[in-house]
């Protein structure tokens, strides 16, 4: 059965990796997972990434990337309220697991203003919210908690015994054990006769023995124990009374080790956090190496929180898709039934109206001595014969052979109709008409049943196509509300330059444009445009546009993009017109008032470059702009694409911008930039042989 829920090394694991990724995080918001998880959003200043800390009462804790949130549009509940309240904006300034045992405490806050939420992953777990005097504040269950009593943090809080048991202890710490379960057991038995219980199925183990309060590693959980049993050579999963006779040092010696793994798991050295899989399918998740998980598939993780969160990820996507295929299986099978049932009610139809043809068609060819037999029933009833003589004459008849009598099987007198077989059919005729008059009387009723049929039909396709209509849109609705219930990820961060119009050129320049005026000043003063890049503007009241550098170099193809993609964001765009676009060095830009320096566009507020800078003319350019459709790569594929935007300009003919060329704003006449003008200018030769003349960038 896969792992539901921590054991205790997994919460020392877990406490250690959520102090480091962490702590000192402030607490931003805190979400309803579903009646027992809580999720708290934690920021950083001056980190643009969030993260989900996710608390599972009685199950997990972890740092998820997932949103674990089944409604977020619902109210929050009363506790969630009351976290709200009392954690947010504090910051978590520790986590810890108490003693050895899987409670967890996360402290927000330092000072009187202290709240301490104490997660419990025992039983049924619970979380409780203290103050800083352990005064509990709120909790999940109050069933043996009340608000304002005092959370004892010292009973909680199992530390290990100083020493090991000796070895003739430890023996006889087993044994009275054993004694003290079986009586256990006996009782409970004798308590619970007049109910139904399941009885204990075989005897007790020699792990879930060590694993009783005072064996001396009961406080290190069942991850140690069952590591140091099997270092032992023993076998935890049998009885005491099957183990070898001097399993005691054996086992005395192994769990001498169980300290150090201990604290080798609480610090983190114990080994690589892996998932646990039996026949590719994930079973179990541990913090470190232990030899009882040998027999395992294992595939490793650089941390224990991306391990677990993976873990409950397929395995909820497990459940999901069991129930879905469940939920598919009832309902298509409700269609198959009423499918098949439409088609035996027409094939039932079908088969009377058969039968209604094929006797007539038996009462027309046989009409003659079906007559006769009529007319010799009704000569016996007009003689004065009684029902029970003429029975007896037709017996004494069918007996003596005759052909007539044979024809008759049965005779109801009181309705006047005798039952007649023909071959393998029966017909009733009755003594007041002929066989072709009963004959079309059939033909009549099969003339009926056969515009019965068709009618049938047609409403059974009707009532096929309605049920597989419904079918589908429970499916529909079976598929969204699966959708829902799976965990969503977190949603990435935006990168810095989404927040201005960009694209990347077909060679992978990044190339970044101010959305409106008012985001004007910060592409180019707000360290976007760097003095190793381009400033590239349309003279059509374009936008500048920038056009970043990659190793201090920039590619005349991606000027050439850059400037058609601001000659479309310019007037000429409405005019359509085209409209010149010139590019200018990142270090000649300036503020206007600065020394040395000109006004550009009055577009541009109060940009200008310095006076001896010349401007560079793009090539005119078609007034187009496409669109483009970003894949997401995985990290297996990032190799294979490496190549897709190489560079597509001799190293020769690419443009080498450094600061160094920059004019001193100090000096009263500096010299001028020398940058070629190419105004108009003929065709590059690399536009030329790749044919991207008219090419237009993607936004």
């Amino acid at each position: 059965m896969p792992k539901a829920r921590f054991t205790v090394s997994d919460v020392a694991a877990m406490a250690r990796e959520v102090r480091e990724r962490c702590g000192d995080w402030r607490v931003n918001q805190i979400y309803d997972g579903d009646a027992r998880t809580f999720v708290l959003k934690l920021q950083q200043s001056g980190v643009s990434e969030k993260r989900l800390l996710l608390l599972e009462s009685g199950t997990k804790f972890l740092v998820t990337k997932f949103d674990a949130r089944e409604d977020p549009t619902a109210m929050p509940s009363p506790l969630c309220s009351k976290l709200r309240s009392s954690l947010k904006g504090k910051r978590l300034t520790d986590v810890k697991a108490l003693g050895r045992d899987r409670v967890v405490s996360l402290r927000f806050g330092a000072g009187p203003g202290t709240f301490n939420l104490f997660l419990e992953l025992y039983a049924a777990g619970n979380v409780v919210l203290c103050d800083a005097a352990y005064t509990i504040v709120a909790a999940l269950r109050t069933d043996s908690l009340k608000v304002g009593d005092s959370y004892n943090v010292a009973v909680r809080a199992v530390a290990p015994p100083a020493d090991l048991l000796a070895a003739d202890s430890l023996k006889k710490f087993l044994e009275d054990a054993l004694q003290t379960r079986v009586a256990r057991s006996e009782a409970a038995a004798l308590a619970q006769q007049t109910k139904k219980k399941k009885k204990r199925r075989g005897a007790w183990t020699l792990a879930q023995l060590l694993l009783d309060r005072g064996s001396g590693v009961d406080a290190y959980g069942s991850d140690v124990v069952d590591h140091c049993i099997v270092a032992s050579g023993l076998d935890g999963s049998l009885p005491l009374t099957e183990q070898p006779e001097d399993y005691v040092h054996k086992l005395h010696a192994a769990l001498r080790a169980a300290p150090s793994l201990a604290d080798a798991i609480s610090s983190g050295t114990c080994g690589t956090p892996r998932l646990l899989l039996e026949n590719d399918k994930f079973v179990s998740f541990a913090p470190g190496v232990f030899l009882q998980h040998e027999c395992y598939q294992v595939r490793e993780f650089s941390s224990f929180c991306e391990a677990v969160d993976e873990y409950f990820r397929e395995t909820k996507e497990t459940k999901l898709q069991s129930k879905a295929r469940d939920a598919t299986t009832a309902i298509t099978a409700k269609v198959e039934k009423i499918r098949i049932d439409q088609q035996q009610r027409v094939n039932d139809l079908e088969a009377s109206l058969a039968q209604k043809e094929r006797t007539a068609s038996l009462l027309e060819e046989r009409a003659d001595q079906i007559d006769a037999v009529v007319q010799v029933l009704n000569n016996a009833l007009q003689s004065g014969l009684r029902w029970d003589e003429v029975q007896d004459y037709v017996r004494e008849e069918q007996a003596k052979g005759s052909p007539l009598a044979s024809l008759i099987q049965d005779i109801d007198f009181e309705h006047r109709v005798v039952t007649v077989v023909l071959d393998e059919c029966t017909a009733q005729v009755s003594l007041d008409e002929s066989a072709r008059a009963a004959s079309s009387s059939l033909w009549s009723l099969a003339k009926k049943a056969r515009m019965k049929v068709a009618k049938t039909q047609e409403a059974s396709v009707s009532v096929i196509k309605a049920a597989e209509k419904q079918a589908d849109n429970k499916l529909k609705a079976r598929a969204w509300q699966q959708d829902s219930s799976r965990l969503k990820k977190q949603k990435s961060t935006q990168a810095w330059f989404q927040r201005f119009a960009w694209f990347v050129s077909s060679e992978g320049y990044l190339i970044v444009a101010p959305r409106d005026k008012g985001q004007c000043e910060q592409v180019v003063f707000g360290g976007v445009l760097r003095p190793t890049d381009a400033l590239v503007i349309c003279e059509q009241n374009g936008p500048p546009t920038v056009v970043r550098a990659r190793n201090g170099v920039l590619s005349p193809l991606a000027l050439h993009e850059a400037g058609c993609f601001a000659a479309c964001r310019s007037d000429a765009w409405q005019r359509r017109d085209r409209a010149p676009a010139y590019w200018v060095p990142g270090f000649s830009v300036r503020k206007v008032g600065s020394s040395n320096s000109s006004q550009v566009l009055d577009v541009l507020g109060d940009v200008a470059i310095s006076s001896g800078t010349k401007k560079t003319y793009l090539p005119p350019t078609q007034l187009e702009l496409t669109f483009a459709l970003l894949f997401k790569l995985s990290d297996d594929s990032v190799e294979a694409h490496s190549n897709d935007r190489s560079s597509r300009v001799p190293d020769e003919e690419l443009l080498r911008l450094t600061p160094s060329e920059e004019v001193d704003t100090d000096e009263e006449e500096p010299e001028p930039v020398v940058v070629e003008d190419a105004l108009p200018p003929p065709p590059e030769p690399h536009f030329a042989r790749t044919g991207l003349c008219g090419n237009q960038p993607v936004s």
